[in-house]
């Protein structure tokens, strides 16, 4: 998939390149190199799995605390919230 990607340097930084930039590969090394970017930096303490059960969904939490719990406060926040509401 991504055997036509060569890791270059770029304003002094490491990234992915592709030898045909209108390929698939190309936009799949960005979203590759992205998460890469992503999961060696201190911002992956920021990464979260959303608190709902039923739920799988992944975020990036970008609040001042850091203590983001639901993927999205309107359905799985809520969803939370009255269930809870409804147990006392």
């Amino acid at each position: 998939m991504l055997s036509a990607a060569q890791l270059s340097v770029s304003d002094d930084r490491v990234v992915l390149a592709s030898s045909d930039p209108d390929s698939l590969d190309a936009v799949v090394a960005g979203v590759v190199g992205a998460a890469i970017d992503l999961l060696t930096s201190d911002a992956v303490q920021r990464i979260g799995r959303c608190a709902d059960e039923t739920c799988g969904w992944i975020f990036f939490d970008t609040t001042r605390s850091g203590t983001r719990r639901w993927c999205e406060m309107k359905v799985c926040g809520n969803r939370n919230k009255v269930r809870r509401f409804r147990a006392t």
